[in-house]
Parts: structure tokens; sequence; C-alpha cells
């Protein structure tokens, strides 16, 4: 999970960024996400946006590259979803839009509209202390059910283990479960079936500060 490292004027730092990738691939990594709640994402311009997702494609050199597109609505979403396919993007990360109340259908529709846009892998992220919407188990058996294109979930909703059995209980191996929240569950989740855990790489020399900044 890559960070969005600033310069003291609030800039994307692109040499840092870079210097991210190369740790990434040093660690071993396989691939890198871009564009995550580490990354700011919420703070960015849409020409940043665009800007990092191409940067992070070429500076790749072999990585798979995922990249969060993530939308306020579904129109928006489905247009961040075709451009970074266009960009060279591997697969992408979506949490289901801000909704006031439960609208399982409203989610289904989301994350329909976005995989008939696209033919890249989807990495749904479960992420309701962030996004708002608690996404029950049931719920995502039918995005299982309908969704070919949805191969990952990003399990970011405590307690994650016992709702990675809940979830392994009822779609077996259909879909791969990444666990979040820094690895505060890993080994709990691996026994449990997950295929790891999603984390993300700083280079604390660059590591913008919103002590500092006052935040973006």
């Amino acid at each position: 999970m890559l960070s969005t490292p600033f310069n003291e004027s609030e800039q994307v730092d692109y040499e840092s960024l870079a210097r991210l990738i190369v740790k990434a691939r040093e660690f071993g990594c396989v691939g890198v996400v871009v564009l995550g709640v580490t990354g700011e994402v919420a703070k960015l311009t849409d020409s940043e946006r665009y800007n990092i997702v191409e940067f992070v494609v070429q500076k790749a050199a072999g990585l798979s590259v995922v990249v969060g597109t993530t939308g306020s609505g579904t129109a928006v979403a489905v247009a961040r979803s075709q451009e970074a396919d266009q960009l060279g993007a591997h697969a992408l990360m979506i949490a289901p839009p801000p909704i006031a109340k439960p609208n399982p259908a409203a989610v289904i529709h989301y994350y329909s509209a976005i995989a008939a846009s696209t033919s890249l892998p989807l990495v749904i992220q479960d992420y309701p202390a962030v996004s708002g919407v608690y996404m029950t188990v049931e719920l995502m058996k039918q995005l299982a059910d309908q969704l070919p294109s949805f191969k990952y979930l990003k399990l970011e909703d405590p307690p994650t283990p016992t709702k990675l059995s809940m979830i392994k209980k009822s779609l077996g191996d259909r879909i791969g479960v990444f666990g979040g929240l820094g690895g505060l569950c890993l080994f709990d989740e691996l026994n449990r079936g997950s295929l790891g855990c999603l984390l993300y790489t700083s280079d604390a020399a660059d590591e913008r500060s919103s002590v500092d900044l006052g935040g973006r």
C-alpha cells in the first residue's frame, strides 16, 4: 500500500514516491496499491490522481499495480476505473460509496456498473470505519454471484477473524481475502484462510507530516 509523499509546499513528491516503489520491490513485493486510504486519496485533486497513477504504472517495472478508484457516486467510480484501466492498472480496489442508511441494492448497482465498464479484476474494500457502509456476508455473496470480476476482498471490518470465518463458510475459495488494519490480526486471519495482509510502505524521511503542514 503506497503512501503519497508530499514536499514542504504540499505538492506530490514524485522522487520519494519512486523510492517507495523501489523499496517495495526490495522487500519482495509482487505488486503495489496506489490511491488507497493511506495514499491520502481523498485529499488529492483529479489531476494529481491521474498523474500519480500514470507515474506508478511507468515506474512499476514488473510489479502489478492496483489502483483505488472509489467514488462518491457510481458515475465517478466508473470514470475513475476506466481511467485507471487506460493507464495500465492491473486491478482496481474499490470501497462502497457513502450512503446515509443501509441500501444493499445501491451497493450492488454501484459495483455492477463498475464491473460492466472494465474487465479488470475488482478488489472490494470492506472498511466501514471510513466508508460508513457495513457490508454483510450475504451482500458479499450476492456480489460474488453476480460479478465474475470480483476476485478479492480487503477485509477491514473488525473483528476481522470472525467475519473472515463467516465469509469462508459462505463463499469458500471463490474470492481471495486479504486482511488490513496494519496486520493487527494477521496470524489469526492466516489460520482462518486469508491470503495475507495488505500493508503500507513509507519512507520516514519523506513522509508528509500533517502536524507540520496542518493537514491537506
